[in-house]
């Protein structure tokens, strides 16, 4: 299996008036934390950086600020914007769990477009997933299920709704004790199809790690994403 590539986009800082944002190499030690996965060099990785740990601590609301980050991103990006979310717990099957779905604790994001689905992760237990078109999305509304790297991701992408259909219960992990929510090899995989799509996963700032934006996708999903980057200055 080829290595996947990861290349910098962005040559130069960006000043966004609370701080920089840098585009960087991916390090072989990190890409098993931002996004794991070994299989295409059709795929490329952008890391982009916006806060030092430091700089994210004394922020006193700092997810406040990210949401910002997101808000700015699906604004200025020239297609569609969805968010990908799991349920934290999984349990027995059950009409009445599917009925209210993985965002039945959030008002906000359960009553924007979407749809729920749900996955059998090991023998008699189930975990629920969630797309919805974050369009609608009131960013200053909680926020803590955008922000969620462990149990949620967000597409850029050209395509509707209907065209997920059918994948994104594929990239839910399998397993009790599997500790992402997701299997990236397995939206990996699907992003190599999807030419028009990409991948973002947000990291707050943690254990000496920098506040982070990671996006994954094809050659021209990257070149696009980088625009929309700058344009958010």
């Amino acid at each position: 299996m080829q290595e996947l590539k990861v290349r910098r986009s962005l040559s130069s800082t960006i000043t966004t008036g609370i701080n920089k944002i840098v585009s960087t190499f991916l390090h072989k030690n990190e890409k098993a934390f931002f996004f794991n996965v070994d299989l295409s060099d059709s795929l490329f990785l952008e890391k982009i950086k916006l806060r030092s740990e430091q700089e994210y601590d004394v922020d006193q609301c700092p997810e406040i600020t990210a949401l910002k980050y997101i808000e700015k991103i699906s604004h200025c990006f020239d297609g569609n914007v969805y968010l990908v979310v799991a349920s934290h717990d999984i349990g027995p099957a059950s009409k009445l769990r599917l009925k209210k779905g993985a965002l039945w604790s959030n008002k906000e994001l359960r009553n924007l477009e979407g749809y729920s689905g749900e996955v059998e992760v090991a023998l008699g237990s189930t975990r629920l997933v969630s797309l919805v078109n974050l369009e609608k999305f009131d960013y200053e509304s909680e926020g803590e299920a955008v922000l969620n790297w462990a149990f949620s991701f967000i597409l850029l992408t050209k395509l509707d709704l209907e065209s997920f259909n059918g994948l994104v219960e594929g990239w839910v992990a399998k397993g009790e004790k599997s500790v992402l929510a997701f299997n990236y090899d397995a939206v990996a995989r699907d992003l190599l199809k999807l030419s028009t799509t990409s991948v973002l996963r947000y990291f707050p700032a943690d254990n000496g790690r920098d506040e982070t934006l990671v996006v994954v996708g094809n050659r021209g999903m990257l070149k696009d994403v980088s625009k929309v980057v700058h344009s958010i200055t």
